[in-house]
């Protein structure tokens, strides 16, 4: 005796004109496996050129991934530039690192749920090992970043400061810095003000 499985495997399909062809074969097709890997810059490269308007070379440049970084990299050249960017590069960290550690929230939109966090293992990719203890490394985050507000308290306008944060990503919303591959007015504002902190 065979199974249902067996007889319907044996049925042919019956087309017009009285051909039978076989079932097609079931299952996945598992041709795509052997294929060679992509780059998985590709896509990311492709529509960061598309928003900046840069070759792909260029597109790379770690300072063009915000808006803010865009903008940097339009209205300024040469030590200007370095120093904009390391100012950037350390504002925004202390800032992350600051609603990490203190408040507990990244402030990117993976972070606005609460979810249940497992024990956290780390790793440590540097060759630099971090011997402070926990509270040690919460003072740290709370003094780089008290640091980092007084600074932008002396801004002399509150554009400048209103600019400042909401790249940070306090408060401003998509496209107010950067639009049409060019730093809109409040983007050079933000840029004026990160001038104004670091002088």
């Amino acid at each position: 005796m065979t199974s249902k499985a067996a007889r319907k495997r044996r049925r042919k399909i019956s087309l017009p004109g009285g051909q039978q062809v076989d079932h097609p074969p079931t299952g996945r097709d598992r041709r795509h496996t052997n294929q060679p890997a992509e780059d998985a810059r590709i896509v990311a490269i492709a529509a960061r050129q598309k928003v900046t308007g840069k070759d792909a070379k260029a597109a790379t440049d770690p300072l063009l991934a915000t808006d803010l970084g865009k903008c940097i990299d339009a209205l300024s050249l040469g030590d200007d530039r370095a120093q904009l960017a390391e100012a950037w590069a350390a504002l925004s960290a202390a800032h992350r690192n600051y609603r990490t550690r203190i408040i507990g929230q990244t402030g990117t939109p993976k972070g606005a749920a609460i979810a249940m966090i497992p024990d956290k293992m780390e790793t440590d990719p540097s060759l630099r090992v971090d011997l402070r203890t926990a509270d040690e490394r919460d003072r740290a985050a709370k003094t780089a970043w008290a640091a980092w507000e007084s600074k932008l308290a002396t801004l002399p306008t509150p554009q400048h400061k209103w600019a400042l944060r909401g790249a940070l990503g306090d408060s401003l919303g998509e496209c107010v810095l950067w639009r049409d591959a060019r730093p809109t007015p409040k983007g050079a504002v933000a840029v004026d003000a990160l001038r104004r902190v670091v002088e």
